[in-house]
C-alpha cells in the first residue's frame, strides 16, 4: 500500500487512508500492484505515476457510480467492445520518445 500511496502523493491525490487501502486490495489486487512495481522498475517512475492516476481516476468513477450505472456501463458490452475501448484507452496514454 505503500508504494502505491508513494505515487498518489507525488501528484496531490493522496487521500484518506481507507480510501487507498480499497483502491489497493479490491482494485488493483497483488498482481495489479505487482505490475506496477514492474512498470516503475522498467519503465520509470513518470510511467508508473500516469498509470496509477489514471487507474485511481477509473476507480473513483466505478466507486461513485450506482451499480445499476456500472451494469448498464460495463457488463452489458461484449467483450470485444470492452477489449477495444481498452486497447483505445491504452494507446491514448502512451508516450513515444524520439531521438
Amino acid at each position: 500500500m505503500k508504494f502505491i500511496r508513494k505515487y498518489l502523493r507525488a501528484t496531490d491525490l493522496a487521500t484518506d487512508r481507507q480510501s487507498v487501502k480499497k483502491f489497493v486490495h479490491k482494485f488493483l489486487g497483488f498482481d495489479g500492484v505487482f505490475c506496477m512495481r514492474m512498470i516503475s522498475a522498467h519503465a520509470g517512475d513518470i510511467m508508473a505515476t500516469e498509470l496509477i492516476v489514471a487507474l485511481w481516476h477509473n476507480f473513483n468513477d466505478r466507486v461513485r457510480k450506482s451499480p445499476i450505472e456500472m451494469f448498464e456501463g460495463g457488463v452489458s458490452q461484449s467483450p470485444s467492445k470492452l477489449d477495444a475501448n481498452f486497447k483505445t484507452w491504452l494507446l491514448g496514454q502512451t508516450r513515444y520518445v524520439t531521438r
